[in-house]
């Protein structure tokens, strides 16, 4: 697992996995301030670019990419306290 939490850190590996694998699959989930097909797009660039330098094959699997409506609060305070 790797986090990323702004575009001005570095990212970090919160859980290594330490093993070795010929085939796997990886989830990217990301919420970013972003037209969704405009993050769809770099998501994909960005994947083909570091695949590609590691010599590796990709089949792409589902994606879904949305932006997601204004939340509407259970509760709201008529004043502050």
């Amino acid at each position: 697992v790797a986090n990323l939490v702004g575009s001005d850190v570095s990212s970090e590996l919160s859980l290594p996995s330490h093993a070795e694998t010929k085939e796997a699959d990886v989830v990217i989930n990301a919420r970013v301030a972003i037209d969704p097909e405009t993050l769809q797009e770099l998501v994909a660039d960005a994947v083909a670019s570091v695949t590609e330098a590691q010599g590796l094959q990709t089949q792409a699997g589902s994606t879904q990419s949305f932006r997601p409506g204004r939340p509407v609060p259970t509760h709201r305070y008529s004043e502050s306290t």
